[in-house]
């Protein structure tokens, strides 16, 4: 897997830094990236997070719904993203999709027809906040969507 290739990992917003490299940054343990980092994918160190992912947020120190949309259409256009990892509901309706969590995203372009955009999966927002992932069987099914989707994890 080539540098370039790796999956990116797209989070809402860093109220502490609007620093393009904090974002989804797995120190502290607690926060949102720590949580992703070693409970969800399974990471053993930062190294490892660093190097089989790249992260980003779709606003810099908070939410603004078309700073967000203007985010999505740099990502989108960019195609050196293989694989995309949205997590959270606002981040998966900024990139126009429903938030169905645990799948790739499901479009309806014509009526009849339904296409599967297998270069995008949906995930739970990581905060601690977030009561899906408190569920037993949330991290296996974010691993299981992660891995039918072709994402390499630790």
């Amino acid at each position: 897997m080539t540098l370039a290739r790796r999956p990116l990992l797209v989070g809402e917003d860093n109220p502490y830094s609007a620093a393009s490299h904090h974002a989804l940054w797995c120190e502290p343990r607690r926060s949102a990236g720590g949580r992703l980092c070693y409970d969800i994918l399974g990471c053993s160190s930062e190294m490892e997070y660093a190097r089989l992912f790249r992260r980003t947020n779709l606003c810099a120190r908070r939410w603004v719904a078309s700073e967000a949309r203007a985010r999505v259409a740099e990502i989108v256009g960019d195609e050196t993203n293989e694989k995309i990892i949205l997590l959270g509901a606002k981040v998966a309706n900024a990139f126009g999709f429903v938030f169905l969590p645990f799948t790739a995203p499901v479009m309806f372009p014509e009526m009849g027809k339904i296409f599967i955009d297998d270069r995008f999966v949906i995930l739970p927002h990581p905060s601690g906040r977030n009561r899906s992932w408190s569920n037993p069987a949330a991290v296996p099914a974010a691993r299981a969507a992660l891995r039918a989707a072709g994402v390499v994890l630790p």
